[in-house]
């Protein structure tokens, strides 16, 4: 409850990322009509008794003054740009993860890394580069808009086990492997990572069986409030 926020995503792609626009009547009729899945701050599937709560805990935040924010994607998931990552199949040095790291070296590609079966199996995965191998290692540069940050989720397709970096501080460890993209929200004792202006981003995924792949997106919320 201590958290900036709480976000619902509904399968029927409605979004609602602001606690102010979250009216109790809209929330109990899409409650009460049964529509889609119901997601809070990247975790889990939930439940109506869930989803209940979790409006009750945004009232409280409301009520607490919780900061009305706006977002803000800083990259895209399947990033088109042919030259928005740079990607290396063989381990590199241990400051790999590090802004000062040459990457020059380094070959270049579009978002979305994995199998060429993955592909064929799962329409959300895109793959501009084949990646067959049991590691890979991906980095590229983004951003930061300007404003007051709040917080970071990262959108998530990985197969399988992932650590992601900013700027040399490891920032999320998702273990395991997942079948679309997905919200993960860097901690915000790890918020200190994001610097304003150009940032590092590094990431490393290890592979044992079956499928695999790797994409992701960024996103930030920034504050709408005024500070005076």
């Amino acid at each position: 409850e201590d958290m900036l926020f709480a976000e619902y995503e509904f399968e029927l792609g409605e979004q609602v990322t602001d606690v102010n626009e979250l009216k109790e009547n809209e929330i109990y009729a899409l409650r009460s009509a049964g529509e889609g899945s119901y997601w809070i701050a990247g975790t889990e599937k939930f439940d109506e008794k869930v989803l209940s709560d979790a409006h009750a805990m945004v009232r409280r935040m409301a009520e607490r003054g919780a900061e009305r924010r706006r977002t803000v994607c800083v990259f895209p998931k399947n990033d088109p740009s042919v030259t928005a990552w740079a990607y290396a199949f063989n381990a590199p040095p241990r400051e790999w993860t590090e802004p000062g790291f040459d990457d020059s070296a380094w070959r270049r590609s579009a978002g979305g890394f994995g199998s060429a079966s993955i592909a064929h199996a799962n329409r959300e995965a895109v793959v501009s580069t084949v990646w067959n191998g049991k590691d890979i290692w991906l980095r590229r540069r983004f951003t930061m808009p300007d404003g007051r940050f709040l917080q970071a989720v990262f959108d998530v397709f990985h197969d399988e086990d992932v650590e992601v970096f900013v700027n040399g501080v490891k920032v999320l460890g998702l273990k395991g492997y997942n079948k679309e993209y997905r919200p993960s929200f860097v901690p915000p004792s790890l918020h200190g990572a994001f610097r304003p202006g150009e940032n590092t981003l590094a990431v490393h995924v290890k592979q044992t069986s079956g499928g695999q792949y790797i994409d992701m997106g960024l996103s930030v919320y920034l504050s709408l409030t005024e500070t005076k």
